[in-house]
């Protein structure tokens, strides 16, 4: 899919006019129209807005994923575990990937 579908169909699905997105990101309603239609791609700025205002990654709205958002929502011994691992050097992380490999 590209941004400019992606664009409009959260746009759409937030029940939101072209004027009212334009407003909140400080463009013309004819940018917005542009970038729906292809005919125009947002600066890095105006990308990172577009992400917050609608609450999905940069990676969704580029069409690099059909994930909206990169959430990583881990129990905390999960959070602790992933802590410890990417502190460590990697021939003692090799170790622990076959121990636990070992407990299954």
């Amino acid at each position: 899919m590209n941004f400019g579908k992606v664009l409009k169909d959260l746009r759409t699905q937030k029940k939101m006019s072209r004027q009212e997105l334009a407003r909140i990101l400080e463009l013309s309603e004819s940018a917005i129209a542009k970038y729906e239609e292809g005919q125009r791609s947002p600066d890095l700025d105006t990308l990172i807005k577009i992400a917050k205002v609608f609450d999905v990654s940069t990676d969704y709205l580029l069409g690099l994923t059909d994930i909206p958002k990169h959430e990583m929502e881990l129990e905390p011994e999960l959070q602790k575990l992933l802590s410890i691992a990417l502190r460590m050097p990697k021939d003692k992380l090799k170790l622990l990937i076959e121990l636990l490999e070992g407990l299954f």
